[in-house]
């Protein structure tokens, strides 16, 4: 049987000078790729949902001409406005993870001035 060593426990002190400057610099880099990535990520996700809305509106028009529902054409353009607003704010909050801060700002601003 192989006999196992216990190693006494390290403060988190300890363990954080036990990290070289280089390892520190690495996992820092490496945070700030999976960080961008995500904003990109989000970002791509506003878009899509942005892109989507025009689509769902005329979907929504098409059922209320199909069943001569006006309630029903109220109700999905009710959606597609909330839609649009989702989408607006997702690229904008993508951008800002991302690091476009100005761009980030601008397109959230953007959405919350449009009328309703």
């Amino acid at each position: 049987m192989v006999e196992r060593t216990q190693r006494p426990q390290e403060s988190p002190q300890e363990a954080t000078s036990a990290t070289t400057e280089e390892e520190r610099a690495s996992a820092q880099k490496k945070a700030d790729i999976a960080f961008s990535r995500v904003g990109l990520s989000v970002t791509k996700i506003g878009k899509s949902v942005k892109d989507a809305t025009p689509l769902v509106q005329e979907l929504g028009k098409s059922f209320g001409a199909i069943f001569s529902n006006s309630d029903m054409e109220d109700a999905v353009e009710g959606l597609t406005q909330a839609l649009s607003g989702l989408g607006g704010v997702a690229s904008g909050i993508g951008s800002i993870i991302s690091g476009d801060v100005l761009g980030g700002i601008t397109s959230i601003v953007g959405v919350v001035e449009q009328p309703r």
